[in-house]
């Protein structure tokens, strides 16, 4: 980029950046996200996956379609409360596995 020389005339371009509102324009709110039909998984490593779910389901289902495997001993928790692989979770909710987990 030039550097302004007042005896050339020779001013620097600067960049135009679009305001937040202009950047937002044509992002369509079908490709929006919903928690609210999500159980959100989430891995004692850190790893965090969102699953899509249209009612209470069984998290063994839920597991199986996040695409993650689990070896060994594991426990669930939903929401801070102990759960099993069989138990229903409803949509909304976050379930933290502690234990190897592998995938996603």
């Amino acid at each position: 980029m030039p550097e302004f020389d007042i005896l050339n005339g020779v001013e620097p371009v600067v960049p135009v950046v679009a305001e937040e509102e202009d950047i937002l324009d044509g992002i369509e709110e079908e490709g929006s996200f919903d928690p609210a039909v999500n159980v959100h998984i989430i891995s004692a490593g850190g790893g965090s996956n969102y699953v899509p779910v249209e009612g209470p389901t069984a998290f063994s289902t839920v597991l199986a379609q996040s695409g993650l495997h689990v070896g060994g001993a594991v426990e669930f928790w939903m929401n801070g409360v102990r759960i099993e692989a069989d138990t229903t979770v409803p949509a909304g909710s976050t379930v933290t596995i502690v234990g190897s987990v592998k995938g996603g």
